[in-house]
């Protein structure tokens, strides 16, 4: 239908090329198995858009076809899920730059820049935006019977796919697993064995959420042999909230935490993450603040701790 209208802003070309795969070693810092000819992607690029214009790779590796983008003067937006060769595309777009320093680069991030932390729900809920959670982690442990679900199912609603972990204790698992199997979700449970004691991981979802991760990351069964008769310990220790996170989200992702004394929203900083953290407990939310204020990664202006 545009036919004639495209040949009128482009040249559009009918060759075909034939080129040899790029010699790519596993040795090289900048190694992708797929590289291609940025020489070719140039050709192809300014045959079918105009300097200036907008080049999407949906599918962009290490970045060969946003270094064509620098050397060609056109504006680029590109999408790289593997975290290993985004560095490496960025190492790329980095010296491509410095061979073109006429190119004006002007990144603007499609990730939202902001982690906030709530002690009050009815703020927390005018704030999220429908569909900007990607995985949710509830730590209900040591509420008895008193089992936020209204919460839970607010924080459900602000999501693509419903994705969560619950945290219970013995008495609380067979109630809450109930609750989900009654709304037909699919679960796996993880074990965590502390000393006297024994919690329960239940990982719930729908509708084909991926899952990521090791062999490793996938195990059902932790040992935590930590002193829970130390102050400021959360239910969940460390290491495995970090194997949670790493195997259900991706860099950039937003989590929604129980903020407890802060390993989820540590976890999210150090593994790059966004997070929304909710706490009604004064004690721990002022915890929770503290360790944000003081850890090594700094907190940008427009971060923020939203307290209410």
């Amino acid at each position: 239908v545009y036919e004639d209208e495209i040949a009128d802003k482009y040249t559009l070309i009918t060759d075909h090329f034939i080129t040899n795969k790029v010699n790519s070693k596993k040795n090289d810092p900048l190694y992708h198995p797929t590289k291609k000819d940025t020489a070719i992607l140039s050709t192809l690029i300014e045959s079918a858009s105009k300097e200036g214009d907008i080049v999407m790779d949906m599918f962009a590796g290490s970045a060969s076809t946003m270094v064509s983008c620098i050397e060609t003067n056109r504006r680029f937006v590109g999408f790289e899920m593997m975290e290993k060769y985004y560095e490496i595309g960025m190492k790329r777009i980095e010296m491509a730059l410095k061979e073109h320093p006429e190119y004006k680069f002007d990144p603007m991030s499609l990730v939202s820049d902001t982690d906030v932390i709530f002690n009050d729900s009815e703020a927390m809920f005018n704030t999220i935006q429908d569909g900007e959670i990607d995985l949710a982690y509830f730590d209900v442990c040591g509420r008895g019977a008193d089992i936020p679900y209204e919460l839970m199912e607010k924080v459900i609603e602000k999501q693509k796919k419903p994705h969560l972990y619950v945290m219970t204790d013995m008495v609380q698992f067979p109630i809450v697993l109930m609750y989900f199997v009654k709304k037909d979700y699919k679960y796996d449970i993880i074990t965590s064995h502390q000393q006297g004691c024994t919690k329960y991981i239940i990982f719930l979802r729908k509708g084909g959420v991926k899952v990521y991760g090791s062999y490793h990351t996938k195990r059902k069964f932790y040992e935590d042999d930590r002193d829970m008769s130390l102050p400021y310990q959360d239910n969940m220790p460390y290491e495995l909230m970090e194997r949670l996170i790493i195997n259900s989200t991706l860099p950039g992702d937003t989590v929604f935490c129980s903020a407890g004394y802060g390993t989820s929203i540590d976890v999210c900083m150090q593994e790059n993450r966004r997070y929304i953290a909710f706490e009604d407990n004064l004690d721990k939310l002022s915890y929770c603040i503290d360790m944000i204020e003081k850890t090594d990664i700094s907190i940008s202006d427009s971060d923020s701790l939203c307290v209410s």
